[in-house]
C-alpha cells in the first residue's frame, strides 16, 4: 500500500504511527502558476519547473529545492503501480490541499489506479485548535 501525504510536514508522524505503507510526498502546489492536465509530459513538468524557479527570485536562494530533484522523484514512485495497489491520500480539507486532491486523484486514474482511499478532516475532538494533519500525534 502506498499513501500520498500532502507534505513532507506529515512524513514524520506518519512514519512513527506504525501504518503499513510506503509514504509517498506530494511536492507540489497547483493552487499557484500556471497548471497543464497532462501532469506526466515533459512540457507540463517543465512549465512548473519554470514557475516555481521564478519564486526563487530575485535574490535566488542556494536551498532552493530543484524541481526535477524534489517533486519529480516523489511522483515517480507512483508510476510504478499496479492497478491492484491500494492509494490512500492524505490531504487536509483547505483549498490549496484540495486542489492538490484533485491533481493526484486526476494524475491516479491516468495512471490505471482505481483503489483509491481519502483521509481528509477539518476537525479533531482532542484538537480544539486543530489546522491540519500535523497537529496530530502517531
Amino acid at each position: 500500500m502506498k499513501h500520498l501525504l500532502n507534505g513532507d510536514s506529515l512524513k514524520k508522524s506518519f512514519l512513527d504511527s506504525g501504518l503499513n505503507g510506503e509514504p509517498i510526498i506530494w511536492r507540489e502546489g497547483f493552487a499557484l502558476g500556471p497548471v497543464q492536465y497532462d501532469l506526466e509530459s515533459t512540457s507540463a513538468l517543465n512549465g512548473r519547473k519554470k514557475f516555481w524557479a521564478s519564486f526563487n527570485q530575485p535574490k535566488p536562494d542556494p536551498d532552493f529545492p530543484e524541481y526535477f530533484e524534489f517533486f519529480v522523484p516523489e511522483l515517480l514512485k507512483l508510476e510504478s503501480l499496479t492497478p491492484d495497489d491500494p492509494v490512500t491520500l492524505w490531504f487536509e480539507h483547505d483549498l490549496f490541499c484540495q486542489i492538490n486532491v484533485i491533481a493526484g486523484l486526476s494524475y491516479l486514474y491516468r495512471q490505471g489506479l482505481h483503489i483509491i482511499s481519502i483521509v481528509s478532516t477539518d476537525h479533531h475532538k482532542n484538537h480544539p485548535e486543530f489546522t491540519g494533519l500535523g497537529n496530530l500525534t502517531p
